[in-house]
């Protein structure tokens, strides 16, 4: 672990940046998918790919609102909202 590279060989950033991905990645397509699921009950499609892009423009909307460059979990919760 000497300078900060663990043993995959990747550097200690680019496996946050991985981690960080992967955990808003993820809390996006829960999003989505939960808002596709609100009309299959019905049999009717309740959420499309463009709703998915509003729910990305509007977790960074959030994030620079708190000045942030980096969009995270909470920020696409309050999307979510």
């Amino acid at each position: 672990m000497v300078s900060g590279i663990y043993p995959t060989g990747l550097p200690l950033n680019s496996l946050v940046l991985i981690v960080w991905w992967l955990l808003t990645g993820q809390a996006l397509i829960e999003a989505y998918v939960e808002m596709r699921k609100v009309g299959s009950g019905r049999g009717q499609v309740s959420a499309y790919p463009r709703q998915l892009e509003s729910l990305i423009r509007l977790a960074e909307a959030h994030a620079r609102m708190r000045l942030s460059d980096v969009v995270d979990v909470d920020d696409v919760q309050e999307a979510r909202r």
